[in-house]
């Protein structure tokens, strides 16, 4: 099993139609110069939805699905199998329908460059998947800059049923008779 295919990444954002780069592209690169102050720190680095972000809402960024061309479409969707091959594969495919039913909400956002040498970051945030991928600098390594060989990647459900368990529902179910409140 392959974790992280960084040509698959690279190869769908090539795809991508440079003229809708005001769509997608969240900044040139990730040197600390060209990033916003939060995001030059050395332990997460670009992603946000790390260890304590728990029920994080993050502002829509990036192209939307929907509008992509079929073969961009298609594209999208083999990125997105990377990270849900890891899952038994029926439910792989339950949670790949419903990233496609939410192709019009789903958005991808690129940071960096794009040829084979470059670091970058990418994000894919629908109602029902949340991924991140980030090439960080070495915090005991000797490189200052992110690199393309230290790669982090996130994946969570970004609505409820993070580790397996909708705790909100639980809550409601437990303590308002399954009812939300208001």
């Amino acid at each position: 099993m392959t974790l992280v295919r960084r040509p698959d990444a690279l190869a769908f954002r090539r795809t991508l139609d440079p003229n809708r780069g005001d769509e997608f592209l969240m900044g040139p690169s990730l040197r600390a110069e060209d990033l916003p102050p939060e995001l030059t720190g050395p332990w997460n680095g670009r992603h946000l939805a790390g260890a304590g972000s728990d029920n994080l809402v993050l502002p829509p960024e990036g192209i939307v699905a929907a509008s992509l061309p079929a073969d961009q479409r298609d594209g999208l969707v083999e990125l997105i199998r990377v990270y849900l091959d890891r899952l038994p594969p029926p439910q792989a495919e339950r949670t790949l329908a419903l990233v496609r039913a939410h192709f019009d909400q789903t958005r991808f956002a690129w940071r960096g460059g794009r040829d084979d040498e470059c670091a970058f970051y990418y994000r894919i945030h629908s109602p029902v998947l949340l991924v991140e991928y980030d090439n960080h600098p070495g915090v005991f390594l000797t490189h200052p800059e992110p690199a393309r060989y230290h790669v982090h990647t996130i994946v969570r459900a970004p609505n409820g049923n993070n580790y397996g368990r909708d705790l909100l529902a639980q809550h409601y179910r437990l303590h308002h008779g399954g009812h939300r409140p208001g």
